[in-house]
C-alpha cells in the first residue's frame, strides 16, 4: 500500500484499524469458521473425556449390567467421589490458564490439554482393576488439571477470532459442543457398558477418537488471524476491525484491581457459579438417581439423562437466532440479552428443583420431565455469561474466564462431596431433596446478582495506561499493519 507520506501512512492505518464499521463482511464461510468447527470438534472431545464416568460409574459397580459376565466390576462405596474427583484437579489451572493463553495463544494449550487428557483415559481401566477407585480418582484428577485448560484458552482464541457481529451465533456453536460431548458420550456410554464389549470400551474409544482431533487440530488451528497461514485480508481485516481489542496489546498490564472491584465481573462469576454448580449437581448425580431412586436399568438411563442435554442443545441454537434477530432489528438491547439469557437458565432451574422435592417416587415421567427443564433452559445461557467475558473487556477474556470458570469450578467440586456427606442411603428421598433445594438457593441468588449488575457495556478497565505509559506511536501502527498485511 502506498501512501503520500509518513504522515498519511499514520492517518491512514491508524482510522484502519481502529474504526467502528466492519471493512466488508468478509467471506460467507471462511476461516473463522473453519476454525470454530475445530473448536467445536475440541470441546465435544473434552466433554467426551470428562462425562465418560458418569454413566459408566453405574456399570462399573452392577455385576448385572453387562451381558459379558467376564467385564470386571467393583464393590465401591465412594461413587460420587470417583466421579466428582476430575473438579478437584480441574480448578487448580483456571486462573493461570486464562493469562498464559492470552499471553502466548491458546492453540497449544487446547492441544496439549487434549492430548494428556486422552492418554490419561486410556489407562483408566488398568487403574480400576489394579488400584480400585484410588487409582482411579488420582487419574480423574490429573485429567482435571490437563483439562483446566481447556475454558479460558478456548475463550482466548474465541476472543481473537469471532467478530463482534458475529458473537451470538458462532459462540453458541462453539459451547454446544459441550452439550454434545454430553449427549454422544451418554448414549454411548449406556449402550457400551451393557454390550459384550463392557465399560472399558467406553473409555478406549472415547479417548481414542480424541486424540485424532487433538492431531488434526495441531495441522489445521491457529490461535489468532494473525497466524493463520492462508486466510484472506479482507477476512482479517474484517475480524480485527470488529474485535474491539487493542492494537498494542502486548504492552497492556492486566488491571487486577479494576477487575476484582468490578460488580458486572463479579455478577458474571455468581452467574457461572450457579450454572455449572447445577450442571454438576446433574452431571455427576443425575445418573445415580435415575438408577437407585426411579430404578431404571442402565440402558434407559444413559436415554434419559442425554434427554436434557439434546433439549439443552436446540434451545441454545435457537435462543443465538432469536437474539441475533431482536438485535438485528433493534428491538433490544444486548445487555437486555444477556440478563434475560441467565435469568430463564436460573429461575426454571430453582422452580424445577424445588418443584422435584414435592412429587414422589412414584411418577417417574414427571420427575424425568423436571429433569429435562432444568438442563434444557440452560441452553440460552450460551449467549448470557458465556460470551459476557468478550462484552466486558475483549483484551484479557481468557484471563476474566480463568477466574470465573476456576472460582466456578470450585464451588462445583463440592456438589459430589456434598452428595458424600448427605446421602447416606441412595434409596433415600429426603435425603435427595436436601441435594436439590442447596442448588435451587444457589441459582435464587445469582439471579438477583444478574438482574441487578450484568452489563454487555465494554468496561473502561478494557484498555488500561501500560506499564511504561507508552502512547500509540507511528512504529506501532505500522507493525501492527504489516501483521494483517
Amino acid at each position: 500500500m502506498k501512501y503520500e507520506s509518513e504522515e498519511n501512512k499514520f492517518d491512514v492505518t491508524t482510522n484502519l484499524l481502529n474504526q467502528k464499521a466492519p471493512v466488508g463482511k468478509g467471506p460467507t464461510f471462511g476461516k473463522r469458521h473453519s476454525q470454530v468447527i475445530m473448536l467445536t470438534f475440541i470441546l465435544i472431545c473434552s466433554f467426551l473425556m470428562r462425562t465418560s464416568l458418569s454413566v459408566t460409574i453405574v456399570a462399573m459397580t452392577d455385576p448385572s449390567a453387562s451381558i459379558n459376565k467376564d467385564i470386571p466390576t467393583y464393590n465401591w462405596t465412594d461413587k460420587s467421589l470417583v466421579v466428582g474427583s476430575f473438579l478437584w484437579g480441574y480448578c487448580f489451572p483456571q486462573m493461570g490458564a486464562g493469562f498464559l493463553a492470552d499471553q502466548y495463544g491458546g492453540k497449544w494449550f487446547l492441544v496439549a490439554s487434549t492430548i494428556i487428557t486422552a492418554v490419561l483415559g486410556l489407562f483408566i481401566p488398568i487403574a480400576a482393576n489394579h488400584f480400585g477407585s484410588l487409582g482411579v480418582i488420582i487419574l480423574r484428577c490429573l485429567q482435571g488439571i490437563a483439562q483446566g485448560f481447556i475454558f479460558p484458552s478456548l475463550h482466548s482464541v474465541l476472543g481473537k477470532w469471532v467478530p463482534s457481529p458475529e458473537r451470538n451465533k458462532l459462540g453458541t456453536i462453539v459451547y454446544s459442543g459441550q452439550t454434545a460431548g454430553i449427549i454422544t458420550c451418554m448414549l454411548l456410554s449406556g449402550c457400551i457398558s451393557s454390550s459384550r464389549y463392557g465399560w472399558p470400551f467406553v473409555f478406549y474409544l472415547l479417548n481414542g477418537v480424541s486424540l485424532v482431533i487433538a492431531i488434526i487440530y495441531v495441522f489445521w488451528g491457529s490461535s489468532n488471524p494473525n497466524s493463520h497461514p492462508s486466510i484472506s485480508l479482507d477476512e482479517k481485516m474484517y475480524i480485527i476491525t470488529n474485535l474491539n481489542t487493542s492494537l498494542v496489546k502486548r504492552k497492556l498490564q492486566v488491571p487486577w484491581k479494576n477487575i476484582f472491584t468490578s460488580l458486572p465481573f463479579f455478577a458474571l462469576m455468581i452467574t457461572n457459579i450457579a450454572f455449572s454448580y447445577t450442571h454438576w449437581t446433574m452431571i455427576t448425580e443425575t445418573a445415580i438417581y435415575l438408577n437407585k431412586v426411579m430404578h431404571f436399568d442402565l440402558t434407559s438411563n444413559s436415554v434419559f439423562t442425554s434427554l436434557p442435554y439434546i433439549i439443552e442443545l436446540v434451545s441454545a441454537l435457537i435462543a443465538a437466532f432469536i437474539a441475533d434477530y431482536l438485535l438485528t432489528k433493534n428491538f433490544v438491547t444486548v445487555t437486555f440479552i444477556r440478563k434475560t439469557a441467565n435469568n430463564i437458565g436460573l429461575i426454571v432451574a430453582a422452580v424445577s428443583l424445588i418443584t422435584l422435592t414435592r412429587i414422589g417416587t412414584d411418577r417417574a415421567y414427571l420427575t424425568v420431565t423436571l429433569v429435562v427443564l432444568v438442563a434444557a433452559l440452560q441452553g440460552p445461557s450460551r449467549i448470557g455469561y458465556i460470551v459476557n467475558h468478550m462484552d466486558l473487556a475483549p483484551n484479557f477474556s481468557g484471563i476474566l474466564m480463568g477466574f470465573t470458570n476456576g472460582s466456578s469450578v470450585i464451588a462445583s467440586a463440592f456438589a459430589p462431596i456434598f452428595a458424600y456427606i448427605i446421602i447416606k442411603d441412595e434409596t433415600n428421598v429426603e435425603q435427595w431433596n436436601i441435594i436439590f433445594y442447596f442448588s435451587a438457593a444457589i441459582n435464587i441468588i445469582a439471579c438477583v446478582m444478574n438482574s441487578i449488575f450484568t452489563t454487555s457495556e465494554r468496561q473502561l478497565w478494557n484498555a488500561p495506561i501500560a506499564k511504561t505509559k507508552r502512547t500509540v506511536t507511528s512504529n506501532d501502527i505500522e507493525e501492527e499493519a504489516e501483521n494483517i498485511m
